[in-house]
């Protein structure tokens, strides 16, 4: 959000903040002491409450796990002590956090970063590929085995039918980390590294599928891990035939979800496509959407001009309806707009779900 204000404004706060925000990220792998592997988040040391915390497992709790997820991963120690003894660091970490951090990245890189900072930046992120390259393209924590999540090796995602639900966004994830990196250093290895996906597993064929998912494998907060991975392949792609196949994905992807209604949604669409598309809806999100960050709690199912439905995300009660962002839950992007139920007043959020697609479109001249 800071990179979208920095790049609109150059007020050198919102610079100052984009800048403490890569900083902080870069920080999640430096503390964990590794080649490469980065923490979820950290906290202090003189801290005792931390959600998930550390844990053991009895045989029949690992049993349990296992047969509701087969590949479940028992993480007794969830939080490690950090070298210097300041912080305590979350490891087990997510493909969904490396999805988030290299949007950061590039945006970073792109919208604010002078020449000596994109060098720090991109030495950060090749040291973050050449972990998962090290490693069979999988993210290993501490305890030498791949995390829960962090899993893009052709191994597991062609090879296992376990892996089948994330096969086609991983692969289209993995494109887009391999072309950032290549984008920003230059090295011929990265390139080598992506048409190899592409040519010898098959990734962009898989990335092709992804907006075709088995419904029972669809879940709506994809349609933003994707959205996090288009600009790298569509900034950075030079290959005229690669780059329309991205061009025609980036043009599914956004008539498929349109009808959310989504300003970060549209904003992003428009900033790699270089269109206008959906601005009525979008200022009208910005304009309705509540100022208050309480998760209250909204009951959708009791009105009797909606119907319940578990369409299209299989597991969830939804409503047959998108309603306006001033009658639905929806603080977080990656939360279900079509709830039927949902919310926790004991929580207040933050604004950035509302001030990055605003700072997108400022920067997009799109809204004034």
């Amino acid at each position: 959000m800071e990179c979208f204000r920095y790049a609109a404004t150059k007020d050198p706060v919102a610079k100052e903040r984009a800048k403490k925000a890569f900083d902080f990220l870069r920080f999640l792998q430096t503390v964990t002491g590794t080649d490469g592997f980065f923490a979820r988040t950290i906290v202090p040391t003189d801290w005792t409450r931390m959600h998930d915390g550390n844990r053991e497992f009895t045989p029949q709790q690992r049993a349990d796990e296992k047969i509701k997820d087969p590949r479940f991963k028992p993480v007794e120690l969830r939080w490690r002590l950090s070298k210097d003894g300041k912080w305590l660091w979350k490891g087990d970490t997510s493909s969904d956090e490396m999805a988030g951090h290299v949007f950061g990245y590039f945006c970073y890189y792109n919208l604010v970063a002078d020449e000596k900072e994109k060098k720090v930046v991109a030495e950060h992120y090749a040291k973050i590929i050449d972990h998962l390259m090290k490693n069979d393209y999988n993210l290993v924590d501490i305890d030498g085995t791949y995390t829960h999540w962090g899993v893009w090796s052709p191994n597991q995602l062609n090879g296992d039918p376990e892996w089948s639900p994330e096969r086609d966004n991983n692969s289209f994830e993995l494109l887009g980390y391999l072309k950032l990196a290549y984008g920003m250093t230059g090295n011929e290895k990265y390139q080598k590294a992506y048409l190899e996906m592409i040519n010898k597993h098959g990734y962009l064929e898989n990335a092709k599928r992804m907006l075709h998912a088995n419904p029972a494998f669809d879940t709506f907060f994809d349609i933003y891990l994707q959205l996090y991975v288009f600009p790298s392949l569509i900034k950075y792609e030079n290959d005229p035939k690669l780059k329309k196949e991205y061009d025609n994905l980036l043009k599914q992807w956004f008539d498929k979800y349109k009808k959310i209604k989504s300003p970060f949604v549209n904003f992003t669409y428009n900033w790699l496509a270089g269109t206008s598309d959906e601005l009525d809806n979008s200022v009208f999100f910005l304009k309705d959407a509540p100022l208050s960050l309480v998760d209250w709690r909204i009951d959708l199912g009791k009105r009797e001009d909606l119907h319940v439905v578990r369409k299209p995300y299989l597991e969830n009660l939804q409503v047959d309806q998108l309603r306006p962002p001033s009658e639905y839950r929806m603080i977080r992007w990656d939360k279900n707009p079509y709830y039927a139920v949902a919310g926790n007043p004991a929580e207040e959020k933050d604004p950035t779900y509302w001030l990055l697609p605003y700072w997108m479109g400022r920067y997009l001249e799109l809204i004034k």
